[in-house]
């Protein structure tokens, strides 16, 4: 009858093309894992909003700071208390330099002092001459040793001064350390770009990270793709992929929004296979990298559908693939006249839909 399903035979480009599913993800991300090089217990205490778009340096992560901060507070009472021993010990030297100084000055009149009694002593006894030499030695003895213990107490003051401000420049290296670890605590954007959490694999039901988890050290924590520039994932099935070459086009329809479309070229096509889940069918994974700058409508995860133009015919006839019929070795389709005529064609290349008819067929029959 009249109401049997047909198709109207067209002339014009013929389009040889893999269709498959793939997923929107972007070409460069970065990760954002929890530190390794941080004592202590590591709870988060925010987290930037998943989905928001954030700039370099804004904050991601950050974990609670009590425990580092009550260290800092004993860094810093420690480093005021090596100042401030050193201060005392300044003035303990000074004060004792003052004193070995005005010692050094008495000896030294006393010395002189004997020195002029000798001088005066050369017209007197020989006995009395003696005992004054004797004097005069003894004054230069002491005058000698209180100079060598002036040279001395330098010698110590200069090392006790130098250990003071080794024990400062420790407690400030202390202080510096403690303050590089709570910045660690904060894990801020290397880059600008949407944030996407992470599963806690520490958690039996594997959700995502959540303010007040406890991960442990190099555990991925955010996603931070860079928006600009976008791709699609898609696994190409082995027989088909010796069709698939970099470069060619791509037309890319999101599954979630309707009429979204967009075009890409493949960029990169994987030289080893792999196992698809739960089956034994062998694919390799291809990149296609959307054409255009950032688009709000593409999200990383986003499920889409991907043809890859493998071959573009000019000025061709097509039919659909149901209006070939194989009958008796030959190759036929019915077209309508008064009544259905039974005609044998030759076909051509073909795709997933549609089939070139090379003869057999003209242009407005059905």
């Amino acid at each position: 009858t009249i109401d049997i399903a047909g198709y109207t035979v067209s002339r014009g480009p013929f389009i040889i093309s893999i269709v498959s599913s793939s997923e929107v993800i972007a070409k460069n991300s970065v990760t954002i894992s929890t530190p390794e090089d941080v004592r202590g217990n590591l709870q988060i205490v925010y987290l930037a909003p998943e989905g928001s778009k954030v700039k370099k340096g804004d904050i991601l992560v950050m974990f609670d700071t009590s425990e580092i901060d009550t260290r800092i507070e004993e860094k810093e009472a420690a480093l005021t208390q090596a100042m401030e021993e050193l201060e005392k010990l300044k003035a303990n030297q000074a004060s004792q330099m003052s004193a070995l100084l005005s010692a050094l000055e008495v000896t030294r009149n006393n010395y002189e002092l004997s020195k002029l009694r000798l001088q005066q002593m050369q017209f007197e006894a020989e006995t009395r001459k003696q005992m004054e030499e004797l004097n005069f030695k003894n004054a230069e003895i002491s005058l000698k040793k209180q100079e060598e213990n002036i040279r001395n107490q330098k010698i110590i003051n200069a090392i006790d001064l130098k250990n003071a401000q080794l024990n400062i420049e420790r407690a400030k290296k202390d202080l510096e350390e403690a303050k590089y670890e709570r910045e660690r605590l904060i894990l801020r954007a290397p880059m600008d770009g949407l944030v996407v959490y992470k599963e806690n694999y520490r958690s039996q039901t594997r959700e995502k990270i959540k303010v007040g988890d406890t991960p442990h050290r190099r555990m991925p924590l955010i996603e931070l793709p860079d928006l600009s520039v976008m791709q699609v994932k898609t696994p190409i099935n082995e027989i088909d992929i010796r069709r698939v070459k970099v470069g060619q086009k791509a037309i890319i329809r999101l599954d979630a929004v309707k009429n979204a479309v967009f075009t890409g070229t493949v960029t990169d096509v994987a030289f080893l296979a792999r196992r698809e889940s739960g089956s034994n069918v062998k694919v390799f994974d291809v990149l296609i990298t959307i054409d255009g700058g950032e688009n709000p409508l593409l999200k990383p995860g986003m499920s889409a559908t991907v043809e890859i133009i493998c071959e573009k015919l000019e000025d061709k006839i097509s039919i659909p693939l149901e209006s070939v019929f194989e009958k008796n070795g030959r190759t036929v389709a019915y077209v309508l006249g008064s009544s259905w005529e039974e005609r044998e064609i030759k076909v051509g290349k073909r795709n997933s839909n549609y089939i070139v008819v090379e003869e057999g067929l003209s242009v407005g029959e059905r």
